[in-house]
C-alpha cells in the first residue's frame, strides 16, 4: 500500500478523520485513479460533515470499480463505514497485474471513461466559476489523467492560468487545446494572453484565425482592434 493511502488509512482507524481527509487528499491528487482512496476519502469526508464532497468521492470510487458499490451495501448494514483489513484488500483489488486504475479500466467500456472524464471537466467548470481555481486545476489534472486530448479541458486550464497571470502556463494550454481542436475561443483566448506578452502580430494572428472560423465573433473584432491600435 502506497504510504499516503497507508497513513489516511490508519488515521481513519484511529477516528481522526480531518487527519484521515489530508492524506487521502494528496493520494488522490497523486493518483487519481485510486478508487479506495477516494472511496475511504469520501467515508472521511461524510464522518466530518462533508456530505456533498463525500458523495462526490464515493461517486468516483464507484465509477472506477463496481467493488465499490457493493463496499456501500454492506456498509448499509454495518456500523463500519470502510471494511476492515484494507490492506488485504488492496491486494486482492490489485493482483500482479498492475494498479487498481488499470484492473478497474480494463474491462470498462471508453463511454465509461468519457464520463469520468466528464464529470471532472463539470465539477472544474463550477469551481472556476466560484473562482476556487487551485480547485479546479486539480479536477482538471484528473479528467486530462482520464482523457489527455480534451480540448474544453485544456482551455479552462488555459483561462485559469491566464486570469492569475501564469501566461507561459496559459499559453501552452491554449496550444494544446488548439492541436487539440480548434475553437474560435480558443483562439480568442490565446490572443489575449499574446496581448499581454507584447506579441501583437501573433495576437492579431490569433483574431485573424477565430474570425476565419465566425466572421461576426465580437470578442475576435475586440481583439484585432486592441492588438492594431497598440501597434
Amino acid at each position: 500500500m502506497a504510504a499516503h493511502v497507508a497513513l489516511g488509512y490508519a488515521y481513519w482507524l484511529e477516528h481522526d478523520p480531518q487527519a484521515a481527509i489530508y492524506w487521502l487528499k494528496e493520494t488522490v491528487r497523486r493518483s487519481p485513479g485510486d478508487g479506495e482512496a477516494h472511496y475511504v476519502l469520501g467515508a472521511a469526508l461524510q464522518a466530518a460533515g462533508a456530505t456533498a464532497e463525500a458523495s462526490r468521492e464515493k461517486e468516483l470510487a464507484r465509477q472506477l470499480s463496481s467493488t465499490f458499490a457493493e463496499w456501500e451495501r454492506r456498509a448499509a448494514g454495518s456500523v463500519e463505514p470502510v471494511p476492515r483489513g484494507l490492506e488485504r484488500l488492496r491486494r486482492d483489488l490489485q493482483g500482479p497485474a498492475g494498479s487498481l486504475l488499470e484492473r478497474a479500466a480494463a474491462p470498462v467500456e471508453q463511454k465509461d471513461q468519457r464520463d469520468l472524464a466528464a464529470f471532472h471537466l463539470d465539477h472544474a467548470r463550477r469551481l472556476a466559476d466560484q473562482a476556487r481555481d487551485v480547485e479546479a486545476l486539480d479536477e482538471l489534472r484528473r479528467s486530462l489523467y482520464i482523457a489527455p486530448y480534451q480540448a474544453d479541458a485544456h482551455l479552462l486550464a488555459g483561462r485559469i492560468h491566464a486570469r492569475a497571470g501564469r501566461l507561459a502556463e496559459a499559453a501552452r494550454d491554449l496550444r494544446i487545446s488548439l492541436w487539440c481542436q480548434e475553437s474560435v475561443a480558443a483562439h480568442v483566448a490565446l490572443g489575449y494572453v499574446l496581448l499581454e506578452q507584447k506579441d501583437l502580430l501573433g495576437a492579431q494572428t490569433e483574431a485573424n484565425r477565430a474570425l476565419v472560423m465566425d466572421i461576426d465573433n465580437a470578442e475576435a473584432r475586440a481583439l484585432l482592434e486592441k492588438a492594431s491600435v497598440k501597434r
